[in-house]
Parts: C-alpha cells; structure tokens; sequence
C-alpha cells in the first residue's frame, strides 16, 4: 500500500522524470487558513503549526516551506545508489584492515575526541528535532505510518 500525492493511502502517481526531484512542487501559504498548498493541491500544516512550542526550532524560512514529497520522491528514484555507496563502504572495511594489517597506527587520538564531541552535539539537536515529528506521527497515525 503506498500512499498518494496528498499523504493518503492509494496508489501513488510516479512524477514525470523531468520533475524537480530536489526542490518539488511551489509551496504557497494561505494566511486566512494557515495552511500550505503545493502545485498537487495537496493542502497540509507544518507541525509547528499544531504545536506552537516547536517554532523556535524552525527559524528559517525554507525549514518552514519545505516540501517531503519531493524528498521522498528523491530518496524512491535513486535507492540504488545508497546501496552501491553501502556495498562500497563495506568493501572499504574489509580492504582498509587488510592494507593497514601491516602498517604502523596513526596517532588520532585528540582528532578522534574531537570526533565524538561534534558527532554527540549533532546527535543532540538531530533528535531534538526528529523525536517531535515521530511522536507526532505515532500518536495520529500509529505505529505502521511512522515507519512505512
């Protein structure tokens, strides 16, 4: 079961290949609904819309406007290539610790902390700003939805 254009179950339309997979549809905004509407008519709100708490964590205007569709749309077209990427990187593994099976250790421990520090701090805001939309998710749509 996949979903259509507007985010309901149905069969979903496959976008014309000259589409601009990246940015999608225009987004327009409607003050006197506080909706969004994109070039499918498909009317939607922003979470923060719902929940005016979240809004100082979208302060820029294309956060604000964006569009998933177009994203997911990407993501569905070029899925082969995040498996070639995986492949390679496996690859990448097995054959680094073979090179390397002789060879003297770098010495990378501050690089290595460094590391850890900014990849924790991305980490933090990453879920400060994901676990909004999913138990958003979770609790109108259940479980399958967030997940799908």
């Amino acid at each position: 079961m996949a979903l259509d254009m507007c985010g309901a179950y149905a069969d979903m339309p496959k976008l014309d290949e000259s589409a601009d997979l990246w940015n999608g549809p225009a987004i327009t905004y409607n003050a006197a609904s506080d909706t969004y509407t994109d070039t499918n008519n498909c009317t939607f709100r922003q979470l923060f819309q719902d929940y005016p708490v979240l809004k100082p964590l979208y302060p820029f205007q294309w956060e604000n406007e964006f569009n998933a569709w177009a994203l997911g749309n990407f993501a569905e077209r070029y899925m082969h290539v995040a498996f070639l990427i995986a492949a390679g990187y496996l690859a990448f593994l097995v054959l680094g610790q073979k090179f390397m099976a002789g060879r003297e250790k770098f010495q990378l421990r501050g690089f290595m902390q460094l590391w850890n520090l900014l990849l924790s701090v991305f980490s933090f805001f990453g879920f400060i700003r994901t676990a909004p939309h999913l138990l958003h998710s979770i609790t109108t749509r259940g479980f399958y939805f967030s997940v799908r």
